[in-house]
Parts: C-alpha cells; structure tokens; sequence
C-alpha cells in the first residue's frame, strides 16, 4: 500500500458508503490481464508515434 493515489476526504464524505466500500475495494486489487494488456498496447502504439517520424527523417 506504498503507491496507492490519496484521495481527498472531502471528496469522501459526499458518496454513499456503497461507494465509498468500492473505491476501497478497487484500490486494494491487483491490475488484472485487461490493464497489462491495455498498458502493452499504449506503450507499443506511443513508441510507433515517436519511432516513426524520426526513420521517416533518417532515411
């Protein structure tokens, strides 16, 4: 529980406490497949967006 983001207690105190159990719960979890897979595609694609322009200009 060392990287978890902090969120703001005033925030907190206007959710039910359905939602409140949620948030909690989410932030407890491991990213699952769909978040690495996701998180593989972004980097591939931000690596296209910047590799790409500089082979255009080196050729």
């Amino acid at each position: 529980m060392t990287n978890l983001p902090q969120i703001d207690p005033q925030f907190l105190r206007h959710l039910s406490p359905d939602t409140r159990e949620e948030i909690a719960r989410q932030l407890d979890e491991e990213p699952g497949p769909v978040f690495w897979f996701s998180l593989a595609l972004v980097v591939l694609l931000a690596t296209f967006v910047v590799a790409y322009p500089i082979v255009m200009v080196l050729r």
